[in-house]
């Protein structure tokens, strides 16, 4: 080996060396600056109150254990967080304080996230939990696996996620952002309220009375099971898919969509100034009286098909739209002809080989955007409906 190649040889391995022990330190000074802190709570604390203050930007995920302390700890880079921690009776109170996090050079992006991550471990001796966030700075909420008899929100410019929670009361006011609860089941009163906030709820059960209001935000419930569901939406629009329960929807100028494979009890959809769409799967048809009150542009698909006035049915769907239009359609499955290449009504599909409908009817413009995203109990979470007009 010539001497010089010796030499560009040890100082690579230098280099490399080097560069180990550097990026070794950096590593140990990111873990000494993360945010660690576990905090004994009496054993009588039932009730939690978190804060997050009006200027922060973060990313807050909240969970729970089987323990009898609260930690909080940084889930990626450390935060520039501060917190304040106070106890008076059966209740408690932690307040959050987060600035813009420096310890990301200028640029970088995290998606969703600001840098500033921090997961909060609450012992399951609580009870009741109240978040509250005034933040004039985007925040996201993650929060799952908590058994509460009583979850209350008041915030402003978030947006919340709730998966797999059990609660007794839930209680939630979101102004602006959006308010997902997932996989979830509330056994008690369920109240949730909106401004220009996106509600959407997913595979959850609300076991007694749920009210949702908007004003401006847009509604979408899919996989539901209720007890009694009022919606009330004044500008958005309000999308309801496969609902276990009764329902009645009332809207101002926006529009509502209905869509399911079965009426399980009565249903009520009123929009003073908007449309009212309903699609039906073709077993429903012949369990459903449906109801058309003041509208002024009916149509029906079709309307041979469809029971508009059965006696027998053992549910009523009513419709009222004073001065938009009422449209209901018939959502047939349809399968694929190998022989012929064409899409046609599949005459043997049951509940558990259907993977594709068509909705029978010939005005695209009462399905723009295609609204009605159908789901059930074996495609969550996907379309598995296509649209197809007449052939």
């Amino acid at each position: 080996m010539k001497k010089s190649t010796k030499y560009l040889l040890i100082i690579a391995v230098f280099a490399i060396v080097v560069g180990a022990v550097g990026v070794g330190i950096g590593i140990g000074q990111v873990n000494e600056d993360r945010l660690n802190v576990d905090l004994a709570l009496k054993k009588d604390i039932e009730e939690l109150t978190l804060r997050i203050d009006n200027t922060s930007e973060i990313d807050l995920h909240i969970n729970q254990s089987e323990t009898d302390h609260m930690t909080i700890s940084d889930r990626f880079m450390p935060t520039n967080a501060s917190y304040e921690f106070n106890e008076k009776g059966k209740t408690a109170e932690l307040i959050f304080k987060f600035e813009k996090n420096n310890s990301l050079p200028e640029g970088v992006q995290l998606g969703i996230s600001s840098g500033n991550e921090l997961e909060v471990t609450i012992p399951d001796s609580v009870k009741k939990l109240h978040i509250q966030s005034d933040s004039n700075q985007q925040t996201y909420l993650n929060i799952s696996q908590l058994a509460l008899d009583k979850l209350s929100m008041g915030v402003t410019k978030t947006e919340s996620h709730l998966y797999d929670t059990a609660i007794q009361e839930l209680e939630v006011t979101a102004d602006s952002g959006s308010f997902h609860l997932n996989d979830s089941n509330v056994t008690g009163k369920s109240t949730i309220k909106g401004k220009s906030a996106h509600i959407v709820l997913e595979r959850s059960t609300l076991a007694e009375d749920a009210q949702i209001t908007s004003q401006s935000g847009d509604i979408q419930l899919w996989n539901v099971t209720a007890k009694d569901l009022s919606l009330e939406n004044n500008k958005g629009d309000t999308t309801l898919e496969e609902i276990k329960g009764p329902v009645k929807v009332t809207s101002e100028t926006g529009d509502i969509y209905y869509a399911a494979s079965k009426l399980t009890h009565d249903v009520e959809l009123t929009s003073k100034n908007g449309k009212v769409i309903s699609v039906l799967r073709d077993k429903a048809k012949s369990q459903t009286k449906i109801q058309v009150k003041n509208s002024p542009d009916v149509l029906l698909f079709n309307e041979e098909k469809m029971t508009v006035d059965n006696e027998k049915a053992e549910h009523t769907m009513t419709l009222q739209s004073d001065l938009g239009i009422v449209r209901v359609y018939e959502l047939l499955p349809i399968g694929y002809d190998e022989e012929t290449g064409e899409i046609v009504l599949d005459k043997d599909a049951d509940d558990e080989t259907i993977d594709h409908y068509r909705i029978d009817g010939e005005d695209e413009t009462a399905m723009e955007n295609s609204r009605i995203d159908f789901h059930n109990e074996y495609w969550p979470n996907y379309q598995i409906f296509e649209i197809y007009y007449h052939y």
